[in-house]
């Protein structure tokens, strides 16, 4: 019987446990009004930042737009150039062909006249 009164006496009063989960209920309501507030005073930052983004985004493509536009006439000088410099190393290159063709053919009539001209044993 006196092991009856010392386990009853252990065990929780259900008034405290409903205490208990009161405070826990308090607690998590106040956490989640905290966070809440957090997030509100956070908001006006984040909506700021995300303005600056948007807005420094916009100035660079402007910009690389702008950029892009005063190359242009560049960019056609530079493709004009680059083809007349590649007609002007082809023109070479045939040049110096027909020039090495011409020499190979001199020299080859050359031995032949040598050759013919030499009496044979």
């Amino acid at each position: 019987m006196a092991m009856a009164m010392l386990i009853g006496s252990l065990a929780c009063d259900p008034e405290t446990v409903d205490e208990a989960k009161q405070e826990a209920k308090d607690a998590a309501r106040a956490a989640k009004n905290a966070a809440t507030q957090a997030v509100e005073k956070a908001e006006p930052y984040v909506q700021k930042g995300i303005e600056k983004a948007k807005e420094t985004y916009h100035k660079g493509k402007e910009q690389a737009r702008h950029l892009k536009e005063q190359a242009g006439p560049y960019i056609e000088d530079a493709k004009v150039a680059a083809t007349q410099a590649a007609e002007r190393i082809g023109d070479a290159s045939r040049k110096a062909a027909h020039e090495v063709k011409a020499a190979t053919t001199r020299a080859v009539e050359k031995i032949k006249s040598a050759t013919a001209t030499q009496p044979s044993d």
